[in-house]
């Protein structure tokens, strides 16, 4: 099982578009995520409520994007990611990972798509030099 896979209870970020590669808002997924396509070969809606929110709604799951919990274990100091547009614009939502697995799907992602924002990373002191190495490769910025 790939590990960007979301399930119910897992803390996501919500895109508001597909070309929007960071999340601008966070919630956490409710019901039991399906990974089959629909029918009609559409990406599978998840049921997300939004922190913030009292009333859920249903969000392809290609706009989620698999978060750690902002805690001691997964929160600053642990594996985050920032983008920055290149244009001076406020940077986007930081984004916690539960893993660098995770955070290096998501780069991967990111640098084949978005060509005005740059990726500003943290890693934790424990990434591996292979972790670190891959990183780089994918032209983030490691801060």
């Amino acid at each position: 099982m790939p590990s960007n896979e979301i399930h119910s209870g897992d803390r996501v970020g919500i895109r508001d578009g597909a070309d929007f590669l960071h999340w601008s808002r966070t919630g956490s997924i409710i019901g039991i995520a399906d990974y089959h396509e629909a029918s009609d070969g559409s990406p599978q809606s998840l049921t997300v409520l939004e922190d913030g929110r009292t009333e859920a709604f249903a969000a392809p799951a290609d706009l989620l994007v698999p978060l750690g919990p902002p805690d001691a274990e997964h929160g600053p100091g642990a594996w985050t990611a920032q983008a920055y547009p290149d244009d001076g614009d406020p940077p986007g939502q930081l984004m916690y990972f539960a893993d660098g697995t995770d955070l290096l799907a998501f780069v991967v992602q990111f640098s084949d798509v978005l060509k005005d924002e740059k990726l500003h990373v943290h890693a934790p002191a424990w990434a591996s030099e292979a972790q670190l190495l891959r990183l780089r490769a994918a032209g983030v910025v490691l801060v």
